[in-house]
């Protein structure tokens, strides 16, 4: 089973290429950006991880749902030309 978690901020394929990247460093190898929807889905399974996913994402410029503030979205700008930049992570 799995489960959407939805974050601010999430805008482009840039940012989802970041997004990709930190999640896989912190262990959600399985995790699916949905850029459209602001939204990331996990496996229910790793659920015991979604503080450190939240933190992560946060200092990214990539907060809760209807949690951002001016500093995330600058960070958010940063972070998304990086993974334009970097581009799609590879398996």
């Amino acid at each position: 089973m799995r489960t959407k978690l939805y974050f601010d901020n999430i805008k482009c394929h840039g940012c989802g290429n970041t997004i990709a990247a930190k999640l896989k460093s912190i262990g959600f190898d399985d995790a699916k950006v949905l850029v459209e929807e602001g939204a990331i889905e996990i496996d229910e399974r790793q659920e015991n991880l979604v503080d450190e996913l939240k933190i992560a994402l946060k200092k990214l410029g990539y907060p809760e749902k209807d949690q951002s503030n001016l500093v995330d979205s600058a960070k958010s700008y940063v972070s998304c030309m990086i993974g334009r930049v970097k581009g799609p992570v590879s398996n």
